[in-house]
């Protein structure tokens, strides 16, 4: 297997074990793991008066997915895999709409959270810029990628379109939905057009993968900004949430987000050390990574933090981003 194919797999989730908010390690069955990644709108719970989320079933490709209530409209927040997934998620939203006018958007471009998204036409899909961009540019390959991981991905995918958006903005949205307030914020740290989804009223904040509950943050590319997650952690805290969604793993409160801060803050602070010492990259990899896996002992997928050292190494040092080579590692 190629570095860059490897490097690929990762980021596209095969490696990607849904956590819970147990102090306990759980183990998922491996059949669960490799299950078909079909949403399940029967399994929607009620997060606030005004907020449902379809939640993340611990099988890889299915995302936290909210549906956001208004007097007048409804907002969808990510979609699930592929078309299948969308009429799924389509047919459960209308159920809760009615009348109402149903917008759709994804907290950032990747296929368990936008590929879906098709079934809600052009002119209800709300992007920022640098999502409808960074879909543009790359989401064509990652339909051809993630077809190549097999057949449950090849069965996910089939038929599926991409979508443009009708609504584009920067920076920040607010939508009125009908005596409730949403905020659509540009967070760009895990990919260039991420964003934060919050709701006034309820205070439910939806953060997409920026936030996780329980596992390593993940930095696969030049695209990722670990000082920038940093921010955007703070900024989030600032908001003050009630509950807050992550885009994979159970629901909780802002303490998810203090941890993935603190994680960070930490990361950051031991590479900066070591790099005014003199050290290079790999020398700080083998230095430190034994420590933060020791930092989390129940997090999953400890195989990010070379990444997460490479990302922070690359801004400290004004150097091209070298991403380790993992596959030795893992046993490829």
């Amino acid at each position: 297997m190629s570095k860059f194919l490897f490097n690929l797999l990762l980021f596209g989730g095969l490696l990607f074990p849904l956590s819970g908010q147990s102090q306990n390690i759980n183990t998922p069955e491996p059949t669960n793991l490799i299950a078909a990644p079909n949403i399940r709108p029967e399994t929607a719970i009620k997060v606030a008066n005004d907020v449902w989320v379809i939640p993340d079933p611990r099988i890889n490709y299915i995302p936290n997915i909210g549906v956001i209530e208004g007097k007048y409209a409804v907002l969808v927040v990510d979609s699930g895999m592929g078309p299948h997934n969308g009429e799924l998620l389509l047919q459960y939203v209308q159920k809760i709409a009615g009348n109402r006018r149903i917008y759709f958007t994804s907290t950032h471009f990747h296929p368990e959270h936008n590929f879906g998204a098709s079934v809600f036409g052009t002119a209800s899909v709300i992007m920022n810029k640098a999502q409808a961009e960074e879909l543009a540019e790359k989401g064509s390959d990652y339909i051809q990628l993630f077809r190549s991981f097999g057949v449950i991905e090849r069965k996910a995918l089939e038929g599926v379109k991409l979508i443009m958006p009708g609504i584009i903005y920067s920076d920040s949205l607010t939508l009125d939905l009908g005596d409730n307030i949403v905020i659509l914020k540009e967070t760009p740290a895990h990919t260039r057009g991420d964003q934060i989804v919050f709701t006034e009223n309820s205070k439910v904040l939806f953060t997409g993968d920026l936030v996780e509950n329980r596992f390593f943050p993940i930095m696969p590319d030049a695209d990722t900004k670990g000082s920038d997650w940093i921010t955007v952690m703070e900024q989030m805290l600032n908001m003050k949430p009630k509950v807050v969604v992550p885009g994979h793993g159970e629901i909780g409160d802002d303490r998810l987000i203090q941890a993935v801060k603190t994680y960070l803050v930490t990361v950051q602070s031991d590479v900066l050390d070591l790099v005014k010492k003199g050290l290079k990259q790999d020398s700080i990899i083998r230095t430190l990574t034994q420590k933060f896996k020791s930092l989390h002992p129940n997090w999953d997928n400890a195989v990010f933090i070379p990444y997460e050292i490479a990302n922070f190494y690359s801004e400290f040092t004004h150097s091209p981003l070298k991403l380790p080579d993992l596959s030795k590692d893992l046993g490829h």
